[in-house]
């Protein structure tokens, strides 16, 4: 199992020896955006269990092509939100107490795949 903690999560990740991909739990900063990533061949699939979290996604231009997604865990509403490969994403907390449960796959994260840009680059403003 991996452990990882910092101002913006604390983190859980491949928790279960399962070689088709990782199952992590992760604890959320409110309003500290994870972002800006996407991943060659890894797709990310999100799942609130508690709170309330926005996620931003976008292919090639944030401005022209962004969405977001707002996410809760409500008895009446219970929804994953896969992130295919190839497509840049982050998310952020906006309420205390938020924890996802993220599955990533095919195969196990090693990095290798993964492209960052930051913040400067790519604001995290709403989409317009």
């Amino acid at each position: 199992m991996r452990f990882h903690q910092d101002e913006r999560r604390t983190f859980y990740g491949d928790i279960f020896a399962n070689p088709d991909g990782d199952t992590n739990v992760v604890y959320l900063t409110p309003h500290v955006p994870i972002a800006w990533h996407r991943h060659q061949r890894q797709a990310d699939r999100l799942f609130v269990v508690s709170g309330v979290l926005r996620v931003r996604v976008f292919c090639e231009d944030y401005q022209t092509d962004g969405v977001e997604h707002l996410l809760a865990n409500t008895l009446k509403v219970r929804t994953v939100l896969h992130i295919s490969a190839g497509y840049w994403h982050g998310y952020e907390a906006l309420v205390e107490n938020t924890v996802i449960l993220q599955f990533n796959g095919p195969g196990k994260w090693d990095g290798s795949d993964e492209e960052r840009l930051s913040m400067e680059e790519v604001p995290w403003t709403p989409i317009s």
